[in-house]
């Protein structure tokens, strides 16, 4: 018989506000989960008044999850 693995992709929108180093920290930290392979169609844009250190994080996390199928059986 053969397993097969389906997988499914689950993209998350986020938008993040905080220091260039706290969304830097965050990414860091959800790349780490096992089920969360990427992040990606970001960008980081900062604070447009220039008078404070603050950043937007406009993107996606990306994660995945499988789903079993049945194994098929050999045909005989």
């Amino acid at each position: 018989s053969v397993r097969r693995e389906i997988v499914e992709e689950l993209p998350v929108s986020i938008i993040l506000n905080g220091t260039y180093f706290e969304i830097g920290r965050f990414i860091r930290e959800v790349s780490v989960f096992e089920p969360v392979t990427r992040v990606s169609d970001y960008r980081i844009v900062r604070d447009p008044s220039g008078t404070s250190n603050r950043y937007t994080f406009d993107g996606k996390i990306v994660g995945f999850r499988s789903i079993d199928t049945k194994p098929e059986e050999s045909k005989k």
